[in-house]
């Protein structure tokens, strides 16, 4: 079945999110789009209207009609997933302005899939400008440092993540976290994602959640089955649903584990370089912004704030304990996650 989400008539107050110390994002949209974000984002909404916001974003159907122009140049992007589409208009200027971004979206899925394609993005740029990186990666705690880990989407950070929090320990982020000036690593609120296959990569974790979360898990687990995975949304819960929760304070970074898959035939940990520790870091910040560099103009349009987002990342990283752990492609996620598991020490 194919819907949209609507958007509020008139202007209404917008839902306000504050990240870190000063990068607030403001959303508009109507029950179905403002429901998602506020259970996404719930630890760092904001009960007031006074913040000034970084990024202002409208989410729904038919927004182009009533979004502001003339105020800051913007660059179209279409994108479609599945069942899922929008029409994005995203700024192409890095000036001091709120970014402002105008995202039609329809069908299943549509709304996850433009937060993580579009206004995450958008906010990780905004956040240069704030003076931290937001960085696609998992932070686990440990020994009051944080161990964060980096690789690709399917590595194991959301399994990993999740075990950590069913043994008592808390976490930053199973997916996005905040680098934050003088190494230190700070929480994104964000949910989890879990996984059908959690009952065998993460068997603590998938016992520690409620019986309801269980058989939520179960029947998403046939529906990829059913579809031969071409439907396979992962279940959104809050970390506290888990034991350990979001450690509320920025901790410094302990140790970094790039983690990637090969065809290799075992498990092997190497020493990584400065220079290629902050390469890994610019290559998934430029994965997760793939979607909006697409378009003409609009990397270049923000290459000063990626020149300073690379100065930020050789200064955290200059002097952090960093390994390159390469894990089988033949290994099951069972038994990835397990040796992975014993590698971060969890």
């Amino acid at each position: 079945m194919r819907w949209r989400v609507g958007v509020d008539r008139g202007p209404g107050p917008a839902d306000l999110y504050r990240f870190g110390s000063d990068l607030v994002l403001s959303l508009r949209g109507n029950r179905r789009a403002r429901n998602h974000f506020r259970a996404e984002y719930a630890s760092a909404a904001l009960g007031t209207e006074s913040a000034v916001p970084a990024v202002e974003a409208t989410v729904g159907s038919n927004v182009w009609r009533g979004r502001a122009r003339g105020r800051t140049p913007e660059a179209e992007i279409r994108g479609t997933h599945k069942l899922a589409g929008w029409r994005a208009s995203v700024p192409v200027t890095s000036n001091g302005d709120a970014m402002r971004v105008a995202v039609d979206v329809r069908g299943p899925l549509g709304l996850a899939l433009v937060q993580s394609y579009i206004l995450e993005p958008l906010v990780s740029l905004a956040a240069v400008r704030a003076g931290y990186v937001l960085l696609p990666s998992a932070a686990i705690a440990r020994e009051g440092q944080a161990v964060l880990l980096i690789g690709r989407s399917g590595s194991g950070k959301s399994s990993l993540a999740a075990l950590a929090l069913a043994t008592g320990r808390q976490i930053l982020g199973d997916d996005q976290v905040l680098i934050m000036p003088g190494q230190d690593c700070g929480p994104f609120p964000r949910r989890l994602r879990l996984y059908p296959d959690l009952a065998q990569t993460a068997p603590a974790a998938f016992a520690a959640l409620r019986p309801s979360a269980r058989h939520t898990l179960a029947g998403l687990g046939q529906l990829r089955s059913l579809t031969r995975g071409f439907v396979a949304p992962p279940l959104r819960i809050s970390a506290s649903a888990l034991g350990g929760g979001v450690s509320p304070l920025c901790l410094p970074i302990g140790e970094v584990i790039v983690i990637q898959r090969a065809a290799v035939d075992a498990l092997s940990s190497e020493p990584l370089g400065q220079r290629e520790l902050a390469a890994e870091a610019a290559d998934v910040l430029l994965r997760q912004r793939s979607a909006i560099f697409s378009v003409a103009g609009v990397k270049a349009a923000f290459a000063s704030v990626l020149a300073d987002e690379g100065a930020f990342i050789a200064r955290a990283f200059a002097s952090v304990s960093a390994r390159r752990v390469v894990v089988p492609n033949s290994w099951p996620a069972e038994r990835a996650v397990g040796a992975l598991a014993h590698e971060v020490g969890l």
